[in-house]
Order: C-alpha cells, then sequence, then structure tokens
C-alpha cells in the first residue's frame, strides 16, 4: 500500500475526472455562444468604420481633381465603354461581373491613372475602392473582385444625355456649382453596390420616379447588417440602414433584373439626395 503523500497519489488527485472535463467543456461551449454574437457584431462595426474612411478618403479624392480642374467634376462614363480600359477618361475602368474577366481582379484599373483619373488623388491605394465586407466570388471568377464601389450617375461627365428617355431627361452636373439642389452636403456621391448590381462604376437612379413609380435599376448593397456606406459631395461619410424590406437582396451570382418598389421609403431616401434640377 502506498504512503497518501505518495507521488503517484498526488498525481491521481490531480488529474481530472471525466465528469469534471466535460462539465469545464460544456462551460467553455456555454461561453463561445454567449460571446460569438458579441465578436460577429465586433467585426461588422470595424468593417462599417472601414468601409466609412475607404469613402471619405475617395470622397477627399474627387473634391481635390475638381479643385486641381477649375471645379470641373472627374468624368463619369458609363457602360461597355468603361470595359477593360476601352476608354480611359474616366473616375475608374474596368466591368465587374461574376466571369473569369480580369476585369475583377485587375488593380491597374484604379491605381493607373491612364484609366483612373483619381489615382493620383488616391496615392495609387486600391483597398478604398472595395467595402471590406464584399468578400463575394463565383466559380468562374478568381476574385475576390476588386471594387464594390459606384458613383452617383448625377455628378460628373459621361455618355448619359437623356439616359433611357427618362422625363425629365436625366440631369447630371458638371461642375461643383451645378450642385444646388439638393446641396452638397445631401447629395450622396459614393454607395456601396449590391454585388450582382455593380458593373462599371455608375450607379443611376431617377430622382423624378418615387412614390409608386419607384424602380431600382442598380441597386445598393446591404453589406452592413442591412445597410450600405455612402459618401457625399461635402467629404462626410455614414451608414444608412434600409427600412424597406425589399432592399436588401440577396446575392445569385447574377445579372440584377430591377426591382419595381412602389412607395419604398430606401428609393426615396436615395431619390431626395440624387442632384437634380
Amino acid at each position: 500500500m502506498q504512503p497518501a503523500n505518495s507521488p503517484d497519489r498526488r498525481c491521481r488527485r490531480a488529474a481530472f475526472t471525466l465528469l469534471e472535463l466535460l462539465l469545464v467543456i460544456g462551460i467553455l461551449g456555454g461561453l463561445t455562444a454567449l460571446l460569438f454574437p458579441a465578436l460577429v457584431r465586433a467585426r461588422q462595426q470595424t468593417q462599417a468604420i472601414a468601409c466609412m474612411n475607404n469613402s471619405r478618403q475617395l470622397a477627399l479624392a474627387w473634391q481635390m481633381y475638381a479643385d486641381d480642374h477649375d471645379g470641373v467634376l472627374v468624368p463619369n462614363l458609363h457602360g461597355s465603354e468603361t470595359r477593360r480600359g476601352r476608354n480611359p477618361n474616366n473616375w475608374v475602368s474596368g466591368w465587374m461581373d461574376w466571369t473569369s474577366s480580369s476585369d475583377n481582379t485587375n488593380t491597374t484599373f484604379l491605381t493607373d491613372p491612364y484609366y483612373a483619373r483619381l489615382a493620383p488623388y488616391t496615392m495609387r491605394s486600391a483597398r478604398l475602392y472595395k467595402c471590406p465586407a464584399d468578400q463575394y466570388r463565383s466559380r468562374q471568377n478568381p476574385g475576390p473582385r476588386v471594387r464594390s464601389i459606384s458613383m452617383n450617375a448625377a455628378l460628373g461627365a459621361g455618355n448619359k444625355t437623356n439616359f433611357a428617355g427618362w422625363v425629365p431627361p436625366f440631369f447630371f452636373a458638371l461642375r461643383l456649382t451645378d450642385i444646388q439642389t439638393p446641396p452638397p452636403a445631401l447629395a450622396w456621391l459614393f454607395v456601396d453596390e449590391h454585388p450582382d448590381s455593380i458593373n462599371d462604376g455608375c450607379f443611376f437612379l431617377n430622382p423624378w420616379q418615387s412614390g409608386s413609380d419607384a424602380s431600382w435599376r442598380d441597386l445598393p448593397a446591404s453589406y452592413h447588417r442591412g445597410a450600405a456606406g455612402f459618401a457625399f459631395a461635402d467629404g462626410h461619410a455614414e451608414i444608412k440602414k434600409w427600412v424597406d424590406p425589399r432592399t436588401p437582396q440577396p446575392v445569385r451570382m447574377g445579372d440584377f433584373p430591377g426591382l419595381a418598389v412602389p412607395h419604398s421609403e430606401d428609393y426615396e431616401w436615395m431619390a431626395n439626395r440624387t442632384p437634380r434640377q
């Protein structure tokens, strides 16, 4: 018989029993379950702050460009002219989609001044054009894609005269002084665009097509717990929480077909902040 104070008996007495081990595991599992939602929220909050910072820096770059060009806004083209940098006279080049196109991953269209007129004002930083919460990629896309932000089509020259036959004709400001209604502090400039909706760097919204006629041609994103990042023409940025349940659409990895949203408060909010005459 071993003495009570023998090393072997002390080791056996100090060891965990199976019941004690299961109890510890259960407590750790419960604590993880309690803490995990808080950790997720903290991560989402960090991403939202980073998104606002990126948008704010892009807005300041946009302002500096106008200051250096006697108040003329940076060009803001739309459509096929922006594919693969065909027309370098634009704020940004490249076409986002779900294919294996190199446009999706080519940061040259964001950082080379030949393709991106804002590049000299952004320290040629590609990260500014990307919301950190956007990590979508498809099987065909080697992603993640390089851009998730688009510019308000109502700001900057481009191929937009009487776009889509809208009545009244679509208005777009050519100079800083053209931004009158609403004023720069209320005129949205950049927005997180929905992954299925984004293609060129130009986001169209008809400010007169609201109420019963409201319809998303392009769709804002909902990366931040049902909210999207915005930057405004005065240089500030914010996160807008959507209130219409039709606005946060699932990501289907296909072309966005448009969406009628009669009497949408979210559409009305953006329409009221889109420059018009």
